[in-house]
């Protein structure tokens, strides 16, 4: 956009340095006399350790740190996961059983330390990587009388901030439970601070509140608040900025980088944060998302079998909109308002609907309800989808012309 649509937000976060984004957690780990005894610990080369450990540290662990020992995991607590029951009964009912049917907990540090003298291992920026639903779990346990019976397997390996292969560690360490693309960037500097960022702005009148969401499973939000995944994010600002075609034809090419055959960098800068400008338009971008698909909705419960697909169409619209906009904005009064969330929209929106929705429902109708295409590949197609976006930016020229020559 030139100047004169560029739109601001006065509060941008600027400070998110390493130790912000990824917390100090230190451990110890054993201080038992005889703890070591039950482990194994190799001090030559790469320091690492394997070992049995009382549920009833683990539960100070959380009740210490919190949130922060799962700074590196690629999910957050699964607190309504069923497996989570059977663990609470197992801890209650088979008190001494559980180091054999848990698989135990798996983490990272950067710096593993054992003292022979005193008998102790210490681990300092501890994350545990995998066992996350094993450490919520006996921790939600406390009070309970049998944790003190109670040992859990432990594995911790020694890893460089910088090095690779903490992320390896993370990656096969998460298998036993299903992992998706976006999983493995959910750790990410950009991420973590649109999570901050989000949850730290003031919302101009017009914008909903968002609570941005980057670990699964994506926890609700507060009243009024709108939910809003790094998925669905990804996929929006994918739709404007590359286009909607794109995004449905190869959607996991997002969480690639640009070396892996993806988009990854142009989607989620690597500077770690969005600019003012970026910010600010991505949020108005989601709410007329929104927007789009509250109208394709309701015109598909109008419709029933006839147009079931519409909503497909979401991405479709949310890459017409900023055609739209990038072209017509200042046609509107206070468009520099309306794009700051300092005005309403809704004239606006109203007036690329009109135009839209009519070229969409005409070429929907001949391509699937007449034709032989499906929505499948309807959203997929570049030619088609462009001609939907093409007839709009024609319509509403066409409605330029008619109202002014209604004014002459």
């Amino acid at each position: 956009m030139d100047s004169a649509r560029n739109i601001s937000l006065s509060n941008v976060i600027r400070n998110h340095s390493y130790e912000t984004l990824y917390p100090n957690v230190e451990l110890l780990i054993y201080a038992q006399d005889d703890a070591i005894d039950k482990g194994i610990f190799d001090a030559s080369g790469r320091r690492f350790f394997i070992g049995l450990i009382s549920a009833e540290v683990i539960a100070e662990w959380y009740k210490s740190n919190g949130e922060a020992l799962f700074s590196q995991n690629i999910r957050t607590l699964l607190t309504k996961n069923r497996i989570n029951k059977e663990m609470a009964k197992t801890l209650k009912e088979q008190p001494a059983n559980f180091r054999y049917y848990n698989n135990g907990i798996s983490a990272i540090c950067e710096k593993l330390e054992y003292n022979k003298l005193e008998r102790k291992v210490q681990a300092h920026k501890f994350s545990v990587i995998n066992g996350a639903q094993t450490v919520g779990t006996i921790a939600g346990s406390r009070g309970e009388g049998t944790l003190s019976d109670v040992e859990v397997l432990l594995k911790i390996t020694e890893v460089e901030p910088s090095n690779v292969l903490g992320n390896e560690i993370t990656k096969f360490n998460n298998t036993q439970n299903s992992v998706k693309s976006p999983d493995f960037r959910s750790n990410d500097e950009i991420q973590i601070w649109l999570e901050k960022k989000f949850d730290s702005l003031t919302y101009p009148s017009h914008f909903r509140k968002i609570a941005y969401r980057r670990k699964r499973p994506y926890s609700k939000g507060k009243a009024k608040e709108l939910v809003l995944s790094l998925i669905e994010f990804g996929k929006i600002r994918r739709s404007y900025i590359k286009s909607s075609s794109e995004q449905n034809s190869k959607p996991d090419d997002i969480w690639k980088t640009k070396q892996e055959g993806g988009c990854y960098e142009d989607i989620f800068p690597v500077s770690g944060m969005l600019d003012s400008n970026d910010l600010i338009y991505s949020i108005f971008m989601c709410c007329i998302y929104l927007k789009i698909e509250e109208y394709l909705n309701v015109e598909k419960k109008c419709n029933g079998d006839t147009r079931k697909s519409l909503t497909r169409m979401v991405l479709l619209g949310v890459e017409a909109f900023h055609m739209f906009w990038q072209k017509y904005c200042d046609d509107f009064t206070n468009y520099q308002k309306i794009g700051m969330g300092e005005h309403d929209s809704d004239e606006v929106f109203q007036t690329f609907w009109l135009v839209f929705s009519k070229e969409l429902y005409k070429v929907y109708d001949r391509e699937i309800v007449n034709g032989s295409t499906t929505a499948y590949s309807f959203v997929r197609s570049k030619a088609i989808t462009n001609e939907v976006i093409s007839e709009t930016l024609g319509r509403y020229e066409e409605l330029k012309k008619l109202k002014s020559l209604i004014k002459s």
